[in-house]
């Protein structure tokens, strides 16, 4: 469970130590929120990473269904990619799922992207 009341007091102290230092404070509900869902994120994480070898064995069976019983995760880069990938667009999908969403970055905009396409995805 998200301790919110701690996460709140720390965000405060931070903010107390940027005052006495004459540094722009902090935007403590942008802060907050970041905190809270990146608390979230931790706690689905820690929930489910047992969950990881389990579907481990399931893509290594399907891939091994599809692409013939001489498939090996060990046999090349490309292999250990693609089971890589494949576990963890389900382990996503998996915490998803059950409430738990990935944090949003602290920067919306894309570093490279023209200012005007940035405002205009929002």
């Amino acid at each position: 469970m998200v301790d919110k009341a701690a996460i709140f007091a720390d965000l405060t102290k931070r903010n107390a130590v940027r005052r006495d230092a004459k540094l722009p404070l902090l935007d403590l509900r942008t802060e907050f929120e970041r905190a809270v869902s990146l608390a979230l994120w931790r706690e689905g994480r820690e929930r489910f990473d047992g969950e990881i070898p389990r579907i481990k064995q399931e893509i290594l069976a399907e891939l091994q269904q599809t692409r013939g019983p001489e498939f090996d995760e060990y046999r090349s880069a490309g292999a250990r990619w693609l089971i890589g990938y494949k576990v963890a667009e389900r382990y996503y999908a998996l915490l998803a799922n059950h409430g738990y969403h990935r944090p949003t970055p602290r920067q919306q905009i894309v570093y490279g992207m023209d200012r005007a396409e940035a405002i205009e995805e929002t």
